[in-house]
């Protein structure tokens, strides 16, 4: 999901700070959803897609996939080496 959101701000030609205004999210919420550090809200990512002129479709399955992915262990047995050996 990050990625297609920096790439569709990218291609529209608008900064981090230009979408923040028009989307009237703050701009530092904007580089936190581009960098994976934060998750946005399903009105934020329509109000981005909209902006971006994006289709909303494969943005909301990525959005769907994160929230998943943050809301349930998959990987539930730790086999990192750091792990076996003790370490964490």
């Amino acid at each position: 999901m990050k990625e297609i959101l920096k790439q569709a701000r990218i291609e529209k030609g608008l900064s981090t700070r230009k979408l923040a205004e028009q989307a009237k999210i703050d701009q530092a919420l904007i580089s936190k959803f581009e960098n994976g550090f934060r998750i946005p809200t399903k009105k934020q990512i329509q109000t981005l897609a909209q902006i971006l002129e994006i289709d909303i479709k494969p943005l909301l399955v990525a959005w769907y996939k994160v929230k998943l992915d943050h809301n349930f262990d998959l990987n539930p047995f730790d086999t990192s080496t750091e792990n076996l050996l003790g370490l964490n």
